[in-house]
């Protein structure tokens, strides 16, 4: 799911004019290992830091999921790009809103 995200959200066109690609796999990155220590380590200890970090690598997983049933619903919407070659782009964009709207 992680990297379905962060290839989709790599495609938008302002993205790839201002965020640089390893900045960008950087930041994915770092986002799973948040979940991943929130899964390991914060589960299944104790103390405000196991706290905090399940608490955000739960946050993080609730925007991936987010982003991910709206970057699909518009891959099936425009045939993953293929009926709209020209136009996807624009809509690539909009897909991520849903997501930045509800967290």
């Amino acid at each position: 799911m992680h990297i379905y995200v962060f290839r989709r959200a790599a495609g938008v066109p302002f993205i790839k004019r201002h965020v640089p690609q390893k900045l960008l796999i950087a930041i994915g990155v770092a986002l799973w290992t948040g979940f991943f220590l929130g899964r390991v380590y914060g589960h299944h200890g104790t103390g405000i830091l196991a706290v905090a970090i399940e608490f955000f690598g739960m946050n993080w997983m609730a925007v991936s999921l987010l982003l991910c049933v709206s970057l699909f619903a518009v891959d099936l919407a425009t045939g993953f790009g293929f009926f709209c070659a020209g136009r996807c782009p624009r809509y690539e964009a909009g897909r991520l809103l849903p997501a930045a709207c509800f967290p």
